[in-house]
């Protein structure tokens, strides 16, 4: 039970750490996410409720770091907002944080049909139209 915890602690003390350097003063980060999610917000049809989310980190085969996939995570979290995401692609509509290596690899390995609106930037919205 204390390595559960210990492990926990740790894993939260990363997480902050990788989003301190956010508030540093003349950071505009969170503006810069907030315009880049504006386009796919306004294309995504629901506008409440839970979406998936998905990321270099979910795809199997694809290194990333956990404390930046956290930290983009957390991001991407505010600027949906009320939109709630959840790591999951067991959604209709699904929004893809991914390199263009994470996405063909996951894309070529994913079941079902999706539609999927490239936003660049390493932005898509995944709409699931089979399962």
């Amino acid at each position: 039970m204390a390595a559960l915890v210990l492990s926990a602690l740790s894993y939260a003390f990363q997480a902050f750490n990788s989003t301190a350097e956010f508030d540093a003063d003349g950071d505009d980060t969170i503006e810069r996410w907030d315009e880049r999610f504006a386009k796919l917000k306004e294309k995504l049809p629901v506008n409440h409720g839970v979406v998936g989310y998905l990321a270099d980190f979910d795809v199997e085969g694809i290194e990333s770091s956990l404390a930046d996939q956290e930290a983009e995570y957390i991001l991407a979290q505010y600027s949906m907002a009320p939109i709630v995401l959840a790591r999951s692609t067991h959604y209709e509509w699904i929004i893809g944080n991914l390199s263009h290596q994470a996405y063909t690899t996951w894309l070529d390995s994913a079941v079902g049909a999706y539609e999927v609106t490239d936003f660049r930037d390493n932005l898509y919205l995944i709409h699931r139209v089979e399962p």
